[in-house]
């Protein structure tokens, strides 16, 4: 069967202009969100921390040539600092290397992205990370499948194992389906496919025994079926915000919450979970007086806050958001992410119809920061990515209102 010509056009339509060394600069950059298995690369884990600030490397050159010409904005000031705080206690901490690449990946998953949509458009931006995506999320639900939920059993500190889908553990699988989904959203905007996607990534979290992805892929595509209903309410820019501190607080209080019938029925009915939720019920009750220890900056690292936990309580980490960030870098650096959040957040009143899946992605990984420590790599740069859709957008809108016959139906 041969394909039109204007077919080929549509499906390489973003690569139109496009530099293959802009292309290399963000598929780097995805490369460098995933942690990758010692079982399968023969490598150490610091030699693969050193892979990964190698793919780092470009990304760096050209935010020290590209951004220094800015006007920073609000954001821009929140993403330096956090990144800055994040880098310079890596520095002293327990893991320095795996310290800095998380601290450098906060500041690039924005950067890198903004160079990108401000050069090209966030719609080549967003066309380009499909396929990325698409490569990443096909190899990792594959593998799954192969191994029926198996996969590489990694392990990964003196306390912890897990099972490895070649670019992560089974959470990493299942933020990776997420966003795909919501990548899906944008690029197809057909209930039918989406759908289907839809039933194949919970089908792929399924198979690697997460209920988290479940749970997240299911509110993604609440979030974005009924997104204009929802509208008044979630495209706020302190929404998001709100919900990451109020899972918090729900942490806090969660011994009394997940003894009510109705949560435990939800529990160990519909997730399939034991009643004290793998153990967090035995770890929330103490986060708020071993943070007390040491509010203002934390214990500095992810590495350093999780000993702490394990030498104290016996647990491997906050098991929630939010937590972790104020265990690691304290009220400062959660006070920073909040403010990156906010600003990130600040035109999602016009935010495209097709950007919904992306922002959908957002709200369930904050909405799952109750359970998990997932507040970094992945959610920072599905904020990253409503920033600059939404940035695109009023620009849009500002243009149209400066021409007389420019009616735009361009948000929701």
């Amino acid at each position: 069967m041969t394909v039109s010509s204007s077919t080929k056009y549509k499906t390489m339509d973003w690569m139109q202009n496009v530099s293959l060394g802009d292309i290399a600069l963000v598929a780097l950059l995805v490369a460098a969100l995933f942690n990758y298995a010692t079982v399968w690369t023969g490598l150490s884990g610091a030699q693969l921390v050193a892979v990964r600030l190698a793919c780092l490397v470009p990304c760096l050159f050209n935010f020290a040539f590209k951004f220094p010409r800015k006007k920073l904005k609000h954001l821009d000031v929140a993403v330096f600092l956090y990144a800055a705080l994040r880098v310079a206690q890596g520095l002293f901490a327990m893991n320095p290397g795996f310290s800095v690449l998380v601290g450098l990946l906060s500041l690039l998953v924005f950067t890198v992205p903004s160079f990108f949509s401000e050069k090209y458009g966030s719609e080549k931006l967003l066309s380009l990370l499909f396929w990325l995506f698409l490569a990443v999320t096909v190899s990792m639900d594959c593998f799954s499948f192969a191994t029926h939920g198996n996969g590489f059993l990694v392990q990964e500190s003196e306390w912890v194992s897990s099972s490895y889908y070649i670019f992560g553990n089974k959470f990493l699988l299942a933020y990776v389906n997420m966003l795909f989904y919501g990548l899906c959203i944008y690029k197809f905007q057909h209930i039918g496919i989406n759908t289907a996607v839809a039933v194949f990534c919970i089908f792929a979290c399924s198979s690697a025994d997460c209920s988290t992805g479940i749970v997240g892929i299911l509110t993604t595509l609440v979030v974005s079926l009924f997104y204009k209903p929802l509208k008044h309410i979630i495209s706020r820019p302190w929404f998001v915000c709100v919900l990451i501190v109020l899972m918090a607080v729900v942490a806090i209080v969660a011994t009394g919450i997940f003894q009510l019938p109705a949560a435990n029925f939800f529990i160990t009915t519909v997730l399939g979970r034991d009643s004290d939720l793998t153990g967090r019920l035995g770890i929330y009750p103490f986060l708020m007086s071993l943070w007390l220890k040491a509010p203002i900056f934390g214990y500095g690292s992810d590495g350093s806050a999780n000993f702490i936990l394990m030498t104290t309580i016996s647990a491997v980490d906050t098991q929630e958001g939010l937590f972790q960030i104020l265990f690691s870098n304290g009220l400062i650096g959660a006070l920073l992410f909040l403010a990156i959040c906010y600003f990130s957040m600040r035109n999602i009143s016009v935010l495209d119809k097709r950007g919904v899946g992306i922002y959908a992605f957002v709200i369930s990984m904050a909405l799952c920061s109750l359970v998990e420590i997932n507040l970094s790599g992945l959610f920072l740069f599905g904020v990253s990515l409503v920033s600059v859709m939404t940035s695109d957008s009023a620009k849009f809108q500002i243009s149209a209102l400066k021409t007389p016959e420019g009616v735009s139906d361009y948000a929701v």
